[in-house]
């Protein structure tokens, strides 16, 4: 007799045979006990493994602590920084130009969708013949197709033209809310940004969702997939569309936003507490992978 049939507790990743005698995981985020404690049990690990900060310094990464741009030139801005949190964009892109990001507003009228695009519209070379010009980046400037500077001139040209199709700022938000008050179409707000977009993979239209302050969202980085793979909750392989999923999930099981999930996730793997210093330097707790292997040997524990 199976454990169901008994009435006794269903393991985190229980799983079924399938038509053909496929074995899948059965979403342990349907699971509104098990949800709840991977929730409480991340909190409580990281309370004791995070350098020694207080359980109110840990407790203010699970909160946005920006307000969202309140202009187009803010978002647009910010949506162009956020677009470089990927590979070697930062180091090569920004880390080139004398004012960082802020030395676009040079080659985009000032951060402006609307004029930047009526402008080149897509003639991205057009962009950085201007950008050579006019900015002045350090180092050498590839012009191959699939050199970062081209590909990025090709960011900029496309996320101008995604925002300039709202009227307004506001227009922009109320858009965001509607899909987002929907469960059904949440997801999809990270699949069309990463279709709107060049070069904006899905994860990464994740993190520019985060970083507008948007507590609903979550990103399916490596820290966040190991752990919700090791802890069962996902398969093998998951697609990053399919983990937003399980993080959504569990959100709604818990009652708590993926923000919060999201970074008590990437706090575990990474160890990377970039609100907090240790001398002069960001407080990074050494051992990724340890520190992920640890929590996920706590937390088998804590299920049995």
């Amino acid at each position: 007799m199976t454990a169901s049939a008994k009435g006794g507790h269903m393991p985190v990743a229980e799983r079924h045979q399938g038509a053909k005698g496929t074995r899948h995981p059965r979403p342990a985020a349907l699971q509104g006990p098990e949800s709840a404690a991977l929730w409480t049990h991340a909190v409580k690990w990281l309370e004791s493994n995070s350098g020694g900060l207080s359980k109110d310094e840990l407790h203010s990464y699970f909160s946005p602590l920006k307000v969202p741009p309140s202009s187009f030139e803010d978002l647009f801005r910010e949506m162009l920084r956020s677009l470089t949190d990927a590979g070697m964009m930062k180091k090569v892109i920004v880390g080139a130009m004398p004012q960082r990001i802020d030395s676009l507003k040079d080659v985009t009228f000032g951060f402006s969708p609307e004029r930047t695009y009526g402008h080149y519209l897509n003639d991205s070379r057009a962009l950085l013949k201007d950008i050579k010009s006019r900015i002045g980046p350090t180092g050498k400037i590839r012009k191959r197709k699939k050199s970062l500077w081209p590909k990025y001139c090709k960011t900029i040209l496309s996320t101008a033209k995604f925002l300039q199709q709202f009227a307004e700022v506001k227009d922009f938000y109320l858009w965001m809310d509607r899909m987002k008050g929907d469960s059904r179409l949440r997801v999809a707000i990270p699949l069309m940004l990463s279709e709107e977009v060049y070069g904006c993979g899905f994860a990464l239209a994740c993190n520019i969702l985060i970083d507008l302050e948007y507590k609903e969202f979550g990103k399916p980085d490596r820290h966040v997939r190991r752990i919700l793979e090791g802890a069962g909750f996902s398969m093998p392989k998951a697609s990053d569309y399919e983990v937003l999923k399980v993080m959504f999930q569990i959100c709604d099981e818990t009652q708590i936003y993926p923000f919060a999930l999201d970074k008590a996730l990437y706090l575990i793997g990474s160890g990377d507490y970039f609100l907090h210093n240790k001398g002069e330097k960001k407080l990074t707790i050494p051992g990724k992978r340890l520190r992920t292997g640890k929590f996920l040997k706590y937390w088998k524990k804590a299920q049995r």
